[in-house]
């Protein structure tokens, strides 16, 4: 055979190419709502502007994401029952220094930012005010297919970065957290294997009806309460200026006959009637619809 004498091919048993390649669009959907809401939950936590821009989700290996984890960087295990396994959270630590400085009035200059991976008591309290601001926004963010079950985020040492992995593929979603005209990356590191077993919702969202028959029905009670502005104007005549300066008190204008009118609501016509006379009251009796629909 001609293959006899060809080099043989090395298959990637442990990074299998189809897990690479994963499309999974929701998760791009789903990582939108996420900054939103941590965006919204930020403003309202810290009482000043940050703003939250998510990327393209992406999928890749495990030891490529975490080899230039260093001490810059701060670990969080994430944990989002019902789904199995662990995902991660990473934190760049000058983003909790920028938290902290501008919190206390600071001016956003983070030239002289500590590096070292140990935070100061103040700013523990900042950077667990921060991951409560994302515990938050993923309930909602993934509600879209899942609906989690109170998600866990605590503080892991570097170290265990080795130990933790039951997945050497993870899809990784980057977000760009600007505060004072800086911006910081924070990451959310999902393995492969958590999302997996919803990889069909992932790929596809089902399209659900947001309007039910229930809530079709209240929403036409509903309209059928509204009141509407109706006019019309029953009679109309002229006069000259000079008749107009000389009417005082007590003087009679003579009007046409009152036959038909048309009864309007915000400039659109509604029905003629013709008017008349019903227990001492002007009345009008609807002779013609211009409503479609109507006769």
């Amino acid at each position: 055979m001609d293959s006899e004498n060809a080099d043989a091919e090395t298959y990637d048993f442990v990074h299998p190419e189809h897990k690479i390649k994963s499309d999974w669009p929701v998760l791009n959907l789903i990582s939108k709502k996420v900054a939103s809401e941590l965006e919204a939950s930020l403003l309202n936590q810290f009482q000043f502007p940050i703003t939250v821009a998510p990327q393209v989700a992406k999928i890749s290996k495990y030891h490529e994401i975490f080899a230039d984890v260093s001490d810059t960087k701060i670990l969080f295990k994430v944990s989002l029952l019902p789904m199995s396994g662990s995902a991660w959270l990473c934190v760049d630590r000058l983003l909790v220094y920028a938290l902290a400085e501008t919190f206390f009035g600071g001016k956003g200059d983070f030239k002289d930012a500590v590096h070292s991976p140990i935070l100061s008591h103040t700013e523990k309290r900042l950077c667990q005010f921060f991951t409560n601001c994302i515990q938050e926004s993923l309930p909602t963010a993934w509600s879209m297919i899942l609906e989690l079950q109170n998600p866990v985020i605590e503080r892991i040492s570097l170290d265990r970065l080795s130990h933790s992995s039951d997945d050497q593929v993870v899809a990784v979603c980057d977000y760009d957290v600007n505060i004072a005209a800086t911006e910081f990356s924070t990451q959310l590191i999902y393995s492969h294997s958590m999302l997996e077993p919803h990889q069909d919702k992932l790929r596809k969202m089902k399209q659900q009806s947001t309007v039910t028959n229930g809530f079709s029905g209240a929403l036409k009670t509903e309209l059928m309460n509204c009141e509407i502005d109706m006019h019309a104007v029953l009679a109309e005549t002229k006069i000259s200026l000079a008749e107009f300066l000389e009417l005082k008190s007590g003087d009679f204008i003579p009007l046409r006959e009152i036959e038909n009118v048309l009864f309007k609501s915000n400039s659109q016509p509604l029905f003629d009637a013709r008017v008349g006379n019903s227990n001492g009251q002007v009345s009008a009796s609807l002779s013609r619809w211009y409503v479609p629909g109507q006769s």
